[in-house]
């Protein structure tokens, strides 16, 4: 189930990236402890671009940097 959650983390921050015509090219997905938010980090300078919290009862969140 973990590995599932973190691929569709993956699929929702890379289809976020394409709406908002962010350049998610050389980034990995992270998740943070305890939560069910996950990160997209850029690797070349630990940039995060994009998290998405998913919830029990409620559609997901997303925030991203500028």
């Amino acid at each position: 189930m973990k590995e599932i959650l973190q691929n569709l983390a993956l699929i929702d921050c890379i289809n976020f990236c394409k709406e908002k015509k962010i350049d998610c090219s050389g980034t990995h997905i992270y998740k943070y402890p305890g939560l069910y938010t996950y990160a997209l980090i850029r690797n070349e300078d630990g940039l995060v671009l994009v998290t998405v919290t998913f919830y029990k009862n409620r559609v997901p969140s997303y925030s991203f940097n500028k």
